[in-house]
């Protein structure tokens, strides 16, 4: 609760070009609450098999009376640094699924695959939105998003999958079964 940054944040030692690189792997985050972390509650930027289940994430990045929420502001965000420089990719977070949770009142969304591959998000019940922008292989699946708040009601989008300026960078992604009610659109591609 009331986490100053993000209340779990799974990263690697060192980029993966790097001789000395250690990844974290066979992670599970299961059965917590996270309440009011001032910017994310997970963040993922490296790591493989990671397993997120039966959490609850509640008002990931909200402004408080003591502090503003800051960016990103997501329940879930995983974000690999993909640059590439001549010694290779900086990090690398695949095969990771995130089931059977609830999120409600993101400042920002629920969860975005920002860079992250083999991702499964299915079974769960959000209030705010799903997206991918760059992704191979992530599926969205049998979730519910509702929208509880105007602005999702009336603009809002419940899954972005994909983003048209990184069209060649996503492929082979999924979205189905989901269960979306109250928002503008259901899903973008």
């Amino acid at each position: 609760m009331d986490a100053t940054e993000d209340a779990i944040d799974v990263h690697a030692i060192g980029h993966s070009f790097d001789p000395d690189y250690t990844f974290c792997d066979n992670v599970l985050i299961d059965n917590n609450t996270m309440m009011r972390s001032r910017r994310n509650h997970i963040s993922i930027t490296d790591g493989r098999n990671i397993i997120a289940d039966e959490n609850d994430f509640i008002d990931a990045s909200i402004h408080t009376q003591n502090s503003r929420g800051i960016a990103p502001g997501f329940a879930i965000d995983i974000e690999a640094v993909r640059d590439v420089n001549p010694r290779g990719i900086s990090e690398i977070a695949k095969d990771i699924t995130i089931k059977n949770s609830t999120e409600k009142g993101s400042r920002i969304d629920a969860v975005t695959v920002h860079t992250g591959d083999c991702v499964i998000i299915e079974d769960n019940t959000f209030e705010s939105s799903v997206s991918y922008s760059t992704s191979e292989y992530t599926i969205i699946r049998n979730n519910e998003i509702t929208a509880t708040t105007d602005l999702d009601m009336n603009n809002g989008i419940a899954i972005t999958a994909g983003r048209s300026d990184l069209y060649d960078k996503n492929f082979g992604n999924r979205v189905y079964g989901n269960i979306i009610r109250n928002y503008s659109i259901g899903i973008w591609f």
